[in-house]
This record gives C-alpha cells, sequence and structure tokens, in this order.
C-alpha cells in the first residue's frame, strides 16, 4: 500500500497553473561527516507555493565519491505539503578531514526547478590509522 503510493507520486504528471516555491533544510546526523563511519543525510521540502511540484529530483554533485550523484526523488508535492528523504552514506576512512562541499541540482516536469542548492558539510577525520 505505501508503495503503491510512493510510485503513484513518482509518477505524477500536471501542469500548475500557479508556480510552486521550495523551502529546503538539510540536516546530517551529528552535525557532521566522520570518516569510516555511516552517516544519514536528511533532506526536506516544504513546497511553500500555490502550486504542485512533480517530479521533484534533487542529486549532488561533489569531489568526494560517496556524496556524488546521490538523488532525493521528492515526486509530486502539493500546495503546504512537505517530504524528507534521507540517505546514508559511508565516508571512506581515508578521506581527509575538512568541508565536504556539496551541490544539489534539481530538476521539475514542468520547469520549476530550485535554484542549485550549495552545502558545505564539516567532515571530521578518522580517528584511527
Amino acid at each position: 500500500m505505501v508503495d503503491d503510493l510512493r510510485d503513484e507520486r513518482l509518477r505524477a504528471v500536471g501542469a500548475p497553473e500557479l508556480p510552486p516555491v521550495a523551502g529546503v533544510s538539510l540536516k546530517v546526523s551529528n552535525g557532521r561527516l566522520k570518516a569510516g563511519m555511516q552517516s544519514d543525510i536528511a533532506m526536506t521540502v516544504f513546497n511553500v507555493g500555490k502550486g504542485e511540484f512533480y517530479r521533484l529530483v534533487a542529486t549532488t554533485e561533489s569531489q568526494i565519491p560517496a556524496l556524488n550523484g546521490l538523488e532525493f526523488d521528492f515526486g509530486k508535492l502539493g500546495v503546504r505539503e512537505g517530504l524528507t528523504l534521507i540517505r546514508r552514506i559511508s565516508i571512506p576512512r581515508r578521506q581527509p578531514p575538512g568541508q565536504a562541499v556539496v551541490r544539489f541540482r534539481w530538476s521539475e516536469l514542468n520547469g520549476y526547478a530550485p535554484e542549485s542548492l550549495d552545502a558545505g558539510i564539516p567532515l571530521k577525520g578518522s580517528s584511527s590509522p
């Protein structure tokens, strides 16, 4: 039943009369990534516009392979509707500490894709060799 609703949300098509507008928030488990450990990245999109999003997708770009090419497929988001998607990633132990720079590029069926979102996520190095 839940999978049926999810599939319907991802395949939905339509053309809104008024534009949708995305409010986006991004959270990382423990507020940072750590080399050699798994972390969750949660992205929430809330439609604050007056139209619906159809096939709304965010795809990541990063120099860090574990953060490159992640997809957050929100599908259809109605007016005042929000959805949170979580992706679990593993940063290799050898990844040096610093700032993990991630760009979220958007696509949307009717051309109402939000602007790209750039995020700098703190990255802690592995404590063991």
